[in-house]
């Protein structure tokens, strides 16, 4: 079923899908309205409000429940293997057992993944000892 909306600027309807977002009917409008919500300091104050209430939603803040967050199996250089949910979250909390930084941590296991699916050019199977067991897509 067609469902038809208002633009938020000229006035007039224009059609738009029961899920959809769209407040403007055409791109020239939705350039305008950006335009007036950037001067009336509205999108600012929005964009606040968002980031200070990301940290707490569990879908988009630092934990296990992350919106992209995946199944990993890890193994250290001395043959523990640790198994998480969101890979960047468990490093945070174990940065004492890495030789590096967490960034260069996370880069380092998502080279040997992409090696070991095929997808790098590279032949990464480890990372200063550490190397991936098994992940989740």
């Amino acid at each position: 079923m067609q469902q038809y909306k208002i633009c938020t600027v000229c006035g007039e309807r224009f059609k738009a899908g029961l899920t959809s977002n769209r407040k403007t009917c055409s791109p020239q409008c939705a350039s305008s309205n950006r335009r007036t919500l950037a001067k009336s300091g509205l999108a600012k104050k929005m964009s606040k409000k968002a980031l200070e209430l990301q940290p707490s939603n569990p879908l988009l803040g630092r934990f296990e429940t992350h919106i992209h967050a995946k199944e990993w199996a890890i193994k250290s250089p001395e043959g523990q293997v640790f198994r998480c949910r969101n890979l960047l979250n468990w490093l945070r909390e174990h940065e004492d057992m890495l030789d590096g930084t967490i960034k260069q941590a996370f880069v380092g296991f998502s080279q040997i993944k992409r090696s070991m699916k095929g997808a790098s050019k590279r032949n990464n199977r480890t990372w200063k000892g550490w190397t991936v067991v098994d992940w989740g897509e």
